[in-house]
């Protein structure tokens, strides 16, 4: 395998909470502090850079929110969901983001004021 091809996934993801959910005003207010590109929608906010992070089910009762997200490589991934996680701690957001590669082994974790695993 070459270079290229090992640092190549396919099928990086990302799932992550929040505690409590902040409204979605406070949340796309942090998330554009992150200075990616930001679309946001009547239910979900998303956040474009390498991969995608979807804020969804924003708004109403019918889901619970959800956030998830996809990205070509996970190194990339990581280095967004660092970047997404920095500007959500720094508007005191308690989140927890994981990132897994491809073959679902995860890969980092980023959090605010989340506890430990015990």
């Amino acid at each position: 395998m070459s270079d290229v091809e090992s640092q190549t996934d396919t099928d990086a993801t990302l799932t992550g909470t929040y505690d409590p959910w902040p409204s979605k005003a406070e949340l796309l207010s942090a998330i554009q502090a992150s200075g990616f590109r930001v679309v946001s929608t009547d239910f979900s906010i998303r956040v474009s850079g390498s991969g995608s992070i979807v804020f969804r089910h924003l708004v109403g009762d019918v889901c619970p929110p959800a956030i998830d997200g996809d990205a070509s490589t996970t190194a990339e991934f990581l280095r967004d969901a660092a970047v997404v996680s920095s500007a959500l701690a720094a508007a005191g957001i308690r989140h927890r983001l994981e990132i897994y590669d491809d073959e679902q082994n995860c890969a980092g974790c980023f959090h605010h004021q989340w506890p430990s695993a015990a």
